[in-house]
């Protein structure tokens, strides 16, 4: 069994306890001045009897209708439950949720312990600080070799990364190295002992047919803690690194091995680590925050952007659109309004969402963060980088700026300030799907005159609509949160009353038009913004998703865009005739 329950006691003090006999006066005395909310009752032989508690204690006074001064520990002692030391934790835990506390004994019953609920909570707090360390250091790690594949844009130079990768992931040449000596060795012994010379062309031929396993490159986000540091350590990199640290390679290999010989304890339940083990994770923690500034200013280019108020995105011409520039400016279309259902760091994810698409870069303070949010932010996000982790598997607030395209490029933990940047490979999947999605539809009658140049956002406009010569809206398609796609009519006007006005009436009409778009759509008044959205809505798609499945949604969102044209034009023309002046 991985755990035991040894682990929970084994740092307790010296047990205090109760004898039958003994007054209630006194052993109430000594849960006071102690501050527990329990004590285990014994024999002479130090084998549990009981235990008494502040509720039982309470009923013992209630029921007999007397004072603490006529009752023995005897009266008010209720029965525990026990487990021996060397039993399996989780059964406690699990005993532990319908009881407060439990009894511990050894092989001949007697009285080892006593585990409560607070001293399982902090067992396993204190396991979860292990492992953020670990996860900050890790998270560090990446921070600093990525910082030396900086672009001059905020992103990485992802070619050169996976070279770097390659290299010390590819154990390929290391077994054909192993290979040619075993293969010369035996030619050795057939020839008599003579020196073979090998072909090397024919070598590689026979040792890719026979044990080369061709595995695919390995990701950068996928290696493992040891790779990390082969990576920071690597002999064509460690030269940039050293005058930083200013300390031999072989000291930071020692460091960070230590931390890899715990983090493994930590990861496959082996057993419960030491007080200098746990101390030598908070140093290398600590440490390598030490040089946090001093890499970033030598590696990465200074954010072009300004930490940032909260606005309303402002109007922006698309370039991607056939409007000329003299035009009015096409609005971008916002997000929806935060569900109360949903993560509490949602409106940071509507927010970046919502930056213009010139804007690849961003940097916030922590406040800036927790006014976007309206909540503070958790004491975690203030101590830990792994808090930060672009983590789109078990870090929720990570999984909220990932879903619209960004990432964490730099936090800086002593001034709590953090830069966001666009991931670049969803920029561009999304130039590449919305080139072909218009291109698509331009073979459509009435579309052949758009232009394809999309920017590399989540959205694309297609047309606005005008009724005497004011834009009333736009028609757009949209990637959502929560993998959605939209086809929508945007309702945005530079007059929000004018905006509510024309959706409340189109909704008037919502059955006519629903049966004639043929779709159920989605109907957002939007009541906290100025503008009004109505979409037809395909879900579980993602820019993320593979070639195969962006092509049928392609080809379901060219027929849709036709057809919510077709119908939605005249009845909003209809409308806006009758509420404009």
């Amino acid at each position: 069994m991985p755990y035991i329950v040894q682990e929970l006691i084994k740092d307790n003090p010296t047990l205090m306890t109760a004898s039958l006999q003994e007054p209630i006066q006194s052993a109430l005395a000594k849960m006071i001045e102690h501050d527990f909310s329990q004590l285990p009752v014994v024999d002479d032989d130090n084998r549990p009897v009981g235990m008494i508690t502040s509720e039982s204690i309470l009923r013992a006074l209630n029921n007999f209708g007397v004072g603490l001064d006529k009752l023995r520990v005897e009266h008010a002692r209720v029965k525990p439950d026990e487990f021996r030391h060397d039993a399996d934790l989780f059964e406690l835990l699990n005993r532990l949720q319908d009881t407060y506390a439990v009894l511990i004994v050894d092989g001949e019953r007697r009285l080892i312990g006593i585990v409560t609920n607070y001293d399982t909570a902090e067992y396993f707090r204190r396991r979860a600080e292990d492992m953020m360390l670990v996860e900050d250091i890790e998270t560090m790690l990446k921070d600093y070799i990525q910082a030396a594949y900086a672009t001059d844009d905020g992103g990485i130079d992802e070619a050169r990364l996976d070279r770097a990768v390659q290299k010390i992931t590819d154990s390929g040449q290391a077994h054909r190295k192993k290979f040619e000596k075993a293969l010369s060795h035996y030619l050795a012994l057939e020839s008599g002992g003579g020196k073979v010379k090998l072909n090397d062309a024919s070598l590689q031929e026979v040792f890719e047919r026979h044990f080369d396993d061709k595995r695919p490159a390995q990701k950068f986000s996928e290696l493992t803690l040891y790779e990390y540091i082969e990576l920071l350590l690597d002999e064509s990199s460690w030269t940039r690194y050293r005058p930083i640290f200013n300390l031999d390679r072989s000291a930071i290999r020692t460091l960070l091995d230590k931390v890899r010989d715990t983090r493994n304890i930590l990861a496959h339940f082996r057993r419960e680590i030491t007080l200098a083990q746990h101390d030598h994770l908070r140093f290398a923690a600590d440490w390598l925050a030490h040089y946090q500034d001093a890499i970033m200013d030598l590696f990465t280019p200074r954010a072009t952007s300004p930490a940032m108020a909260v606005r309303e995105p402002q109007a922006t011409y698309q370039a991607g659109s056939s409007q000329a520039a003299s035009e009015l400016p096409v609005i971008a279309p916002l997000e929806d309004e935060v569900d109360p259902r949903e993560s509490r760091y949602a409106p940071l994810a509507i927010w970046l969402q919502n930056q213009p698409p010139n804007e690849s870069q961003v940097t916030l303070t922590f406040a800036d963060i927790e006014r976007i949010i309206e909540n503070k932010l958790p004491g975690s996000a203030y101590e830990h980088r792994s808090w930060w982790a672009n983590d789109s598997f078990s870090h929720v607030q990570s999984q909220q700026w990932l879903e619209v395209d960004w990432r964490v490029a730099l936090v800086n933990m002593s001034n709590h300030t953090v830069h966001f940047a666009r991931i670049q490979e969803r920029q561009k999947a999304y130039i590449d799907f919305f080139s072909e999605l218009v291109s698509e539809l331009k073979q459509q009658p009435g579309f052949d005159q758009l232009q394809v140049r999309p920017d590399g956002v989540n959205w694309y406009w297609i047309r606005s609509i005008r009724v005497k010569k004011k834009r009333i809206g736009t028609f757009t398609y949209s990637f959502g949160r929560g993998n959605i796609f939209r086809v929508e009519l945007y309702i945005d006007s530079d007059d929000g009353e004018l905006n509510k006005t024309l959706f409340d009436a189109l909704n008037g009409r919502k059955a006519e038009i629903e049966e004639a778009v043929g779709y159920t759509l989605l109907w957002q008044r939007l009541n906290h913004r100025r503008a009004s959205r109505i979409a037809i809505i395909f879900e579980e798609y993602s820019i993320t998703d593979d070639l195969k499945r962006l092509a049928q949604l392609r080809q379901q969102a060219v027929p849709a865009m036709v057809k919510f044209i077709e119908v939605m034009r005249p009845h909003i023309e209809s409308e806006a005739k009758n509420i404009l002046p």
